[in-house]
């Protein structure tokens, strides 16, 4: 829902800022609607594919690869190879042999579950790039509080509404657990804190 709204917020801005004045400016244009502009956006969302064209990542939609269902593992890879000039042509390789029968899969990126599901209506049992945040208080008076937030790493630490301040710690899925089949492996990842800081959250709690 979070994702969603943050989506949906993002296009009502677009279509404020961008469209609605490139219309005002050619009024011999028939304008576009917001509900026609909304779907055009999330048309984009779910269909295109992101590919390296001369060196710069672009959105790109194209004829039936939308067909092509996603998996961290995929079985083939999606690449542009250039011809002469400014030319060339979209391309989808196995990086295996695939069984008859068996669906052709593309990597849609390192996207988490709920932009998954924002974007494409689905999410995966086992994500290793979900992340679920732990916010633990940092107690102490101002002093103390202030040397132990400089004992964690840089960017992992907020101030709340309040004026606590807080420590976040990011937990994920392990590697082993990329493939959707895989049992849940719940890790603690992207953060590593000192032993001493984990210590002093722990007794100030």
């Amino acid at each position: 829902a979070g994702r969603h709204a943050e989506c949906s917020a993002s296009a009502a801005a677009a279509f404020d800022t961008i469209i609605q004045p490139f219309f005002a400016e050619h009024s011999q244009l028939v304008p576009v609607t917001y509900p026609r502009f909304s779907w055009a956006v999330s048309m984009v969302h779910s269909r295109a594919a992101r590919v390296d064209l001369f060196g710069q990542e672009r959105l790109v939609l194209m004829p039936l690869v939308d067909l092509l269902n996603h998996r961290a593992v995929p079985s083939c890879s999606l690449s542009f190879e250039p011809d002469s000039g400014e030319a060339g042509q979209l391309v989808v390789r196995t990086k295996h042999a695939v069984d008859a029968g068996e669906p052709l899969t593309i990597c849609y990126g390192r996207k988490a579950n709920d932009e998954l599901m924002a974007s494409y209506g689905f999410a995966l049992a086992s994500n290793q790039y979900d992340r679920a945040v732990l916010p633990l208080r940092v107690c102490g008076d101002a002093a103390l509080t202030m040397q132990k937030s400089a004992m964690l790493p840089r960017g992992t630490t907020r101030t709340t509404p309040a004026g606590d301040t807080e420590a976040l710690l990011s937990f994920g899925w392990s590697a082993a657990s990329v493939d959707d089949s895989a049992a849940h492996q719940p890790t603690c990842a992207e953060v590593e804190l000192p032993a001493e800081a984990w210590l002093v959250l722990r007794v100030a709690a």
